[in-house]
């Protein structure tokens, strides 16, 4: 039983065609996922795929052909070349569809900064703003903030209505925030404002400190993590995406604290004139064990 592919010469062709073989075909990827978890026998198989007998037995056939799976007694396992060829395609299948979901936050973020952790946030919860709900992503995200009791965040973006309500609010109630700002925010902050910009200077429970470039925004609370992409000529959020991801947490906190270790921290209270100084240059680098989520 051959495969119905056209036949390609030159170095990497075949494992090209191997590839193209599998990928091509969401029967195919069902079969061999579905082997790869453990053996079946073909009754097995169909009740796990729901595939017709025929489909079922080509398929099975040109596997066994390519030598990627093999039969013991009436079981079906997959081969050692089989598990690594079906291994790799999952794996970029897989990757596409995540880099599918997040097309509306990749579209944001510049290609010069830190990457995104793809994988950690492919089930991530994806918010965008649409004609019908253009709030839909600052909803989400005041949302998430308001029951939050600590907030670590960075922003590359000026601070937006909802941003100013939302950080009034934790300034009143005494939650614990940090905030990592471009100078491009904390300038609009001092121009639109600046009475906000004194409080949260002065409130003990705020931390304000400034980066030179922040890649896009980024969101700490309790429980979840949340990544913020706005339109580069309105500044507006059209996105926003989080995740209780552990791997999706544990990158935010690698990326967050990079940035935070380069910080100048802004102490004058006065929103005139407001001081950069420095402020942790000697501090201890965070060393990271297992991640503690607030619950």
């Amino acid at each position: 039983m051959g495969r119905d592919t056209t036949p390609v010469t030159g170095e990497g062709q075949g494992g090209l065609e191997d590839v193209a073989f599998l990928a091509r075909s969401s029967n195919r990827l069902t079969i061999i996922q579905t082997l790869r978890e453990r053996p079946h026998d073909r009754h097995e198989l169909r009740e796990a795929t729901s595939m017709s007998a025929p489909t079922l037995a080509r398929i099975l056939g040109e596997f066994e052909e390519c030598g990627w799976i093999e039969r013991s007694g009436r079981e079906y396992r997959v081969t050692t070349a089989g598990g690594l060829v079906a291994g790799g395609v999952l794996a970029a299948v897989d990757r596409a569809d995540a880099v599918r979901r997040l097309t509306p936050l990749l579209r944001t973020v510049p290609t010069d900064g830190p990457p995104l952790d793809v994988e950690a946030l492919a089930d991530a919860r994806v918010t965008v703003a649409e004609p019908g709900s253009p709030l839909g992503p600052a909803n989400r995200f005041v949302s998430l903030t308001e029951r939050s009791e600590a907030l670590r965040e960075f922003n590359a973006a000026s601070v937006q209505f909802f941003d100013a309500s939302v950080l009034r609010t934790r300034i009143e109630e005494g939650r614990r925030t940090e905030l990592l700002y471009e100078r491009g925010v904390v300038e609009s902050l001092l121009s639109g404002h600046p009475e906000l910009l004194a409080a949260l200077i002065e409130s003990p429970t705020v931390d304000v400190s400034l980066c030179e470039s922040v890649p896009f925004g980024l969101s700490l609370f309790d429980d979840r993590v949340g990544v913020s992409g706005y339109d580069a000529e309105s500044g507006a959020l059209t996105v926003f995406v989080d995740t209780d991801d552990y791997d999706a947490r544990r990158w935010a906190e690698r990326l967050y604290e990079s940035l935070r270790s380069d910080a100048m921290s802004i102490t004058n209270p006065d929103p005139t004139g407001a001081d950069l100084s420095p402020a942790r240059s000697h501090e201890t680098p965070v060393e990271f064990g297992p991640v503690q989520i607030d619950r």
